[in-house]
Parts: structure tokens; C-alpha cells; sequence
């Protein structure tokens, strides 16, 4: 087990490395709905997943969606083109040249919020994302930056879709 406990006279030690020593637990779903509150669960642990204390900060970007919906490719992304982006299109009308039909690829358009936590090691922290609350429909850039109380830090970058009130 995880412990190093004897198992079949055996003993099994697990050790975790990393270049950081800090993980921020920050689980933003795929797809979020703006007709109800919005709490996520929020955490700076370790790398053997024991919390502690630090701040968290999230800042939210609303992301320009594509001019239109692309279909999904039915082969991979090639690593050189054949044809230039202008002959793809005017051929494949409905399918991405190359990543815009991507959420990383989207154009930041502007920030909706910039939000900051402390974070305890005793209590379990929930992050409030009301002002998506407000927002319209589409995709999110969502940058969760955590620091813990000696200066380590990290940060994760996700995507969600929000169905907002907003059309």
C-alpha cells in the first residue's frame, strides 16, 4: 500500500517528484450552467496530497467563439498541409484547418473576473463563481494560479462552456 507497509513480503514505497512542490485542486467541469450558483471545491495540497495554506487566485477570460461550428475531423491535425488554408476551406468548408476549432486557440476577448482565496490546511474552501452568473453563453478561459505560504507556486489553465442567460 501507499505506506510502506508489508504486503506478501514485500514492501512498496511510493515517491512523488516533481519540479513543483505545490498542486492547486481547482476542478472546473467541461460544462457549467449560469441558472444555478456556482461553488467549486478549492485546494493548495502538496504532492503527496496533504493540504496547505496558501492563496488562490482565478482569473476568468471570456474567449470569442469561431464564425462558425466545424465538423469533428475524421483524421489527425497533419503536420504539414498539402493545400493553403484559402483551398482547404473553399474544399472542406466544414472542417478546421488547423486548430481554430480549438478552445486554446480562441481570442481572449475580455476579462469577466479575477478572483482571490485564502486557503486554509483545516477547512474545506469553496470557490464562488457567481459573476458567471451574468455572463452569455460560450467558452471560458479559466487561469488558477496558487501560492503557498513559503512562495511555491503553480498554475493551471482549463475550458469550460457556460449555457448562460444571457444568448
Amino acid at each position: 500500500d501507499l505506506i510502506g507497509a508489508v504486503v506478501n513480503n514485500r514492501r512498496r514505497v511510493v515517491v512523488r517528484l516533481g519540479t513543483n512542490n505545490i498542486q492547486v485542486n481547482l476542478n472546473i467541469p467541461g460544462q457549467l450552467f449560469a441558472n444555478k450558483a456556482i461553488r467549486l471545491p478549492a485546494s493548495i495540497t502538496n504532492l503527496n496530497g496533504q493540504k496547505i495554506k496558501g492563496n488562490i487566485s482565478v482569473q476568468i477570460y471570456a474567449l470569442q467563439s469561431p464564425k462558425h461550428l466545424y465538423a469533428d475531423r475524421l483524421w489527425q491535425l497533419p503536420d504539414q498541409h498539402l493545400l493553403d488554408s484559402d483551398q482547404f476551406i473553399k474544399q472542406f468548408p466544414e472542417y478546421a484547418y488547423h486548430n481554430e476549432n480549438m478552445p486554446t486557440h480562441y481570442k481572449v476577448t475580455r476579462k469577466v473576473a479575477d478572483i482571490t482565496k485564502r486557503i486554509t490546511d483545516t477547512t474545506s474552501d469553496t470557490l464562488k463563481l457567481d459573476v458567471l452568473q451574468q455572463q452569455a453563453s460560450g467558452m471560458y478561459k479559466v487561469v488558477m494560479k496558487g501560492i503557498n505560504d513559503n512562495g511555491d507556486s503553480t498554475s493551471v489553465t482549463e475550458y469550460t462552456k457556460l449555457n448562460g442567460i444571457k444568448g
